[in-house]
């Protein structure tokens, strides 16, 4: 599976599902990196981050810092600290829930529930937005779930449909 549509409930949380956890090796407790990027929220596991740039890192490193912030502290150059956080961490719990940041829901108009697409991009994991597309006409509005249909469709369905007569052939 690489990309699935998922229900957000009123918490905020979703699951990721069981294949993409496997594929990632994303046990329960394990810590997730979260940013904002291109209208989305991009979830990166086993990584670290730089404490003084930000930058994504390897977890394996001994000094939580990136290899340029390393080297300018061997070349005794000052560093600026970024005071703007880029990132936020999550723990995914034992039933592979993770909690979406508020700061960031709202930042994505994603609402208190509703549904979010996950989709499986490398190493990362990307969660979007969610738009229910009739599967007839390709409308976004008043969209069935159970059916994949908007209202429209189904009242002409229910209105031009006539079942045929079908001739069972007994062999």
């Amino acid at each position: 599976m690489k990309y699935c549509e998922i229900e957000m409930d009123a918490l905020g949380r979703i699951a990721i599902p069981k294949e993409i956890r496997e594929t990632l090796n994303i046990a329960p407790k394990t810590a997730l990196t979260l940013q904002l990027k291109d209208n989305a929220i991009v979830a990166i596991a086993h990584t670290s981050v730089c404490q003084i740039c930000g930058e994504l890192i390897s977890p394996k490193k001994y000094f939580r810092l990136c290899d340029e912030c390393i080297a300018a502290i061997k070349a005794d150059e000052v560093l600026a600290v970024k005071t703007i956080k880029t990132y936020i961490q999550r723990v995914v719990d034992e039933r592979g829930m993770l909690v979406l940041p508020v700061e960031y829901r709202n930042a994505l108009n994603m609402g208190k529930t509703g549904l979010v697409n996950v989709e499986l991009n490398g190493e990362t994991i990307v969660i979007e937005p969610a738009t229910r597309v009739c599967a007839h006409c390709k409308s976004t509005v008043a969209v069935s779930k159970e059916y994949h249909l908007c209202n429209v469709c189904i009242e002409n369905i229910k209105r031009d449909y006539v079942p045929k007569e079908v001739e069972i052939i007994n062999e």
